[in-house]
């Protein structure tokens, strides 16, 4: 098996705009340099509301790839009728929604794509990533946020291709105040997921919070899939195995950006304090961060540019003694965070709980065949959700 799906969580005008002009479009760059083999094996899963698939499969991007590669669309309104009386943010809406995927693509995938609608990301980055498969368990790109009014002026412009150099020279014009806030020489922040240190030719990062791009299908890590999370890169990869993780390290290799507007955050009006970052990282951070943040991600404005070493022991000079004593705390305690529980996924039903807990072959001790009619005939849904659950876990078998 070496198949890759593509997930995209699309609701909302706003995010089908984001996705048109920006994840959809780089996607598209990407892929169209793929070789057919490669695309024969992939394929696009989109989750949207119903009213919005008609608009997604009108896209002219959509129109051209879907020639080119599956694509599969998802109605969710079910789930989030059902979700919608627990407050739930879109950060957990999107958790719950992300867990359902992971968990019902195991079987039939290898390997799992996240790759959110408002990315832009670098056109030869989706091509690095397969050369480098089979070895890895997860692979890990930083994807920083850039102001979002700056970058859609950018795209507005005639002809304007989202390259390696292209984006980063964005990254040098228009990172998002919410970054720069970690500039470890001038921090206004103790919430340290990422670290950064400048000059006019080199950017460098550090992170504890680093985006999994690509997670490789695992039945047998019973945790990984069933335990719920509040994100992917702060929940989730305490599961991984972390001497199995790949990390880009220069923008030459890949490239990747969010988009933020810029004032939607209040940024914190502070100063950096050891004590209060070490207690923020006694909460969200485990020990797969700590080897994450070991790695350095490199952006320079042209490829010969010579590593700057100066930048990476500013950064090192806060990092190493903040790992010291999260290592310290753990062993003391003997406890590593590895997730957070999402209260209201206890709302999905026999079926999913059924499912999520027994679907791995190592628990039925079947395969697959057999066990998609075992599926059919005992699973049995008593209203829409459980249907809608049922099917996408059959499917996927």
């Amino acid at each position: 098996m070496d198949k890759n799906v593509f997930y995209f969580p699309i609701w909302g005008e706003a995010y089908i705009k984001l996705f048109n002009n920006f994840g959809l479009n780089c996607l598209y760059r990407n892929l169209i340099r793929m070789n057919k083999d490669n695309l024969k094996n992939s394929k696009i899963e989109i989750w949207t509301f119903k009213q919005d698939i008609k608009k997604i499969k009108s896209l002219p991007q959509i129109k051209k790839l879907v020639k080119k590669i599956e694509i599969n669309y998802e109605s969710i309104d079910e789930l989030h009728k059902n979700l919608s009386n627990f407050n739930l943010n879109k950060y957990q809406f999107l958790s719950v929604l992300q867990k359902i995927f992971i968990n019902s693509h195991s079987s039939k995938f290898e390997f799992l794509w996240f790759i959110y609608p408002d990315f832009i990301f670098s056109d030869n980055l989706v091509k690095n990533f397969f050369k480098l498969k089979k070895k890895y368990k997860a692979y890990f790109i930083p994807v920083p946020q850039l102001i979002e009014e700056k970058v859609i002026k950018e795209f507005n412009k005639k002809n304007f291709k989202p390259t390696t150099k292209n984006i980063t020279k964005m990254f040098f014009d228009y990172l998002h105040p919410i970054v720069k806030i970690c500039d470890v020489n001038k921090s206004k922040t103790n919430t340290p997921s990422l670290f950064l240190s400048s000059d006019k030719n080199s950017i460098i990062f550090k992170y504890y919070h680093m985006h999994p791009l690509i997670i490789k299908s695992d039945i047998e890590n019973y945790n990984m899939n069933n335990k719920f999370y509040s994100s992917l890169d702060e929940g989730l990869v305490g599961e991984l195995d972390e001497k199995k993780i790949f990390i880009a390290k220069s923008n030459y290799f890949g490239i990747c950006a969010s988009l933020l507007k810029e004032k939607e955050y209040k940024l914190p009006n502070e100063r950096f304090n050891f004590k209060r970052s070490l207690e923020w990282c006694k909460n969200h951070v485990n020990k797969t961060h700590v080897e994450i943040s070991k790695f350095t991600y490199t952006v320079k404005r042209k490829r010969n540019i010579p590593f700057n070493k100066k930048l990476e022991k500013q950064i090192n000079n806060r990092l190493i003694k903040l790992n010291s004593k999260i290592n310290k705390f753990y062993q003391i305690n003997n406890v590593y965070l590895s997730f957070l529980k999402i209260d209201a996924v206890i709302l999905n039903n026999n079926i999913y709980e059924f499912i999520s807990k027994n679907y791995f072959k190592k628990y039925f001790q079947i395969d697959n065949s057999k066990l998609k009619q075992n599926l059919k005939k005992r699973i049995k849904p008593k209203d829409l959700l459980s249907k809608w659950l049922k099917n996408i876990y059959i499917k996927n078998l």
